[in-house]
């Protein structure tokens, strides 16, 4: 289709669809929200972190707005604003999408009804859509001109172009295959092909494991017996959901395993993994084509029921830490009851509940990803942990949509217990650290950080709770310039402070200043172990004394900036005014992780 589209002669489902493919061809990690009631227009989500999200408002007008279109906006508003409150979001932007570009006093009464919440407003009328159009012309052909004839007629071309007899050679089978397949991929906005003709020794059959984003693959036999492979892959990852795949199919589960999968597959509508099935109706067009002999025998992957919007919202209650709020991901229904799964902000914990309709109570599954901690925000830890590892033997409460469906006790097995207190404790002092720190560092790879890195984490959000340090040592060093060697008189009281750093990985972080505070018995000049022209300030400690030293937090004024990464010495206390302060600082430190609990 060439020229202006003229928007006002069609539908308004068919616009709504269009410009929803368009938002999801743009914006690749678009996800489509059902409406909860009513049309409502389509919504579009895209998360730009765990918080906070851009939505995008379709509605089919394309004439100057009346008063009844307006409410209808307004309304779409007030719904969206309560749902994001449930998905605990915050929302960035909110983009309305129309085939018409405002007037002055439409863009004046939109941005007053949105901007006043603190989100930015944007009307992305006809010039954008228009934009739109001429960039991804496929979607216009699709809907409003002969597109879908042309994609069945090539879908129907790939399907038959195995039956003839002069495409048996392999080469040129394969060549005019992937001619049909490239065409295709120009003409359908929803979905791609690829093709791949099988080697004989290739004994996937109908089995044929599915790549990831295909939503659908046919084994084709040519006269000769070679086999192809067909896929019908997603172009964007709503494609399904803005187009749907439509047959009929009679599930053939065979092993106890896929007999229990259909089972919860029909009374709950819980997805399965994969399940044996038939195509029945041959005479349904399907991206492929039509089955040619009537029955279609394979295996069926992934196949979803529509989520329900009845569920909405979902948390763990528990009176001792409060309530820990969870995404909803799927929440479905089937002839006996319903079922739902949702996750945590960090995504390492994930929850499913499956219960009958006409009874309380229900049976629920949790599981843990700690593997998926990497580069998670410390504050989402933090809350999910804490509430996990408090409430480790409770008895919780399930809220859905803020009513109580059930009671059970979390009871986490002891190694789980293990993994989500020493998670939970990282958590707590990188979250210190962070707060303090000049950049944000991320959570580390659980499985992957030392002992030492954990160690100095949770020494510098000691120091920054405002804790004594005391510590145990052997000896320390001091790198030394030039040839002048310190003249100390022994025992010595020594201090330096240095910067509070702390390092993961390639990213380093900068909290603030702490001074060390130790008596020196001996000191004594050495080589550097790797370069030999470097020499070291061995220190070493007071047999009178012990060897503890004192570490605390110093406020960066000038004195501490001028002295930062210097020695200095002063007279030492009387040995049992030093042990009296080493002994105070130990016991404050005590005290202090007494109050902190």
């Amino acid at each position: 289709m060439t020229g202006r589209i003229p928007w006002t002669r069609y539908s308004g489902e068919d616009i709504e669809s269009v410009l929803a493919t368009f938002i999801s061809l743009e914006e690749r990690d678009a996800i489509k929200i059902r409406p909860s009631r009513g049309d409502g227009g389509i919504d579009l989500i895209v998360y730009l972190d765990a918080e906070t999200v851009d939505i995008y408002q379709i509605k089919k007008f394309a004439e100057n707005l009346k008063n009844g279109q307006k409410a209808q906006i307004e309304n779409s508003w007030q719904e969206l604003s309560a749902t994001t409150v449930d998905l605990h979001v915050k929302i960035n932007s909110w983009h309305l999408v129309m085939p018409l570009d405002p007037t002055n006093e439409n863009l004046r009464w939109a941005k007053e009804l949105v901007e006043t919440s603190g989100t930015k407003f944007v009307w992305d009328g006809l010039s954008r859509v228009d934009g739109w159009a001429s960039k991804h012309p496929e979607v216009i052909d699709y809907y409003f001109s002969n597109g879908k004839e042309e994609v069945s007629e090539y879908a129907a071309k790939l399907l038959s172009m195995a039956n003839l007899p002069d495409c048996s050679d392999p080469a040129i089978l394969e060549n005019r295959l992937r001619d049909l397949c490239s065409h295709l991929d120009k003409l359908d906005p929803y979905y791609a092909y690829s093709v791949h003709v099988l080697s004989e020794y290739d004994k996937r059959d109908d089995f044929c494991a599915c790549a990831p984003g295909v939503v659908m693959s046919q084994i084709l036999v040519t006269p000769r017996a070679g086999r192809i492979a067909i896929d019908v892959i997603e172009k964007t990852p709503i494609a399904s959901m803005l187009h749907p795949l439509r047959f009929s199919l009679k599930i053939t589960a065979g092993t106890d395993d896929e007999k229990e999968q259909a089972k919860n597959f029909i009374e709950y509508g819980m997805p399965f993994t994969s399940l044996p099935a038939e195509v029945i109706d041959q005479a349904y067009q399907l991206p492929v084509g039509r089955s040619c002999d009537g029955i279609r025998k394979g295996i069926i992957k992934t196949l979803d029921l529509p989520t329900s919007t009845c569920i909405r919202s979902a948390s763990l209650f528990w009176e001792g830490c409060g309530e820990l709020h969870l995404i909803v991901d799927k929440a479905t229904h089937g002839t006996k009851g319903a079922f739902f799964s949702a996750h945590d902000a960090t995504e390492t914990f994930r929850l499913s509940f499956k219960w009958i309709g006409s009874q309380s109570g229900g049976t629920i599954n949790y599981e843990f990803s700690f593997n998926k901690l990497l580069n998670k925000r410390s504050r989402d830890v933090v809350r999910t942990y804490r509430f996990l590892s408090e409430a480790e033997d409770e008895k919780v409460e399930l809220r859905i949509d803020g009513t109580s469906a059930l009671y059970f006790y979390l009871g986490l097995r002891d190694d789980v217990v293990a993994e989500v207190n020493a998670i939970y404790s990282l958590a707590v002092a990188l979250e210190t650290i962070n707060r303090a720190a000049d950049s944000e560092m991320p959570f580390p790879d659980y499985f992957k950080i030392t002992k030492g890195e954990v160690a100095n984490i949770k020494d510098a959000a000691r120091l920054l709770d405002g804790e004594t340090i005391v510590y145990s040592w052997e000896s320390h060093g001091f790198n030394l310039e030039g040839d002048e060697v310190p003249n100390f008189e022994y025992p010595s009281l020594a201090r330096w402070i240095k910067p509070i750093a702390v390092k993961l990985g390639s990213k380093e972080a900068f909290c603030g200043f702490a001074q060390t505070t130790l008596v020196i018995g001996s000191s004594e000049c050495s080589a550097d172990q790797i370069k030999d022209s470097e020499r070291k300030l061995v220190l070493s400690p007071d047999d009178q004394y012990g060897n503890k030293a004192i570490c605390a937090m110093v406020p960066p004024n000038e004195d501490v900036l001028k002295g930062r990464d210097t020695l200095w010495t002063v007279r030492p206390p009387k040995v049992d005014d030093w042990l009296t302060m080493v002994e105070a600082a130990e016991s404050s430190a005590q005290d202090f992780k007494q109050l902190s609990k």
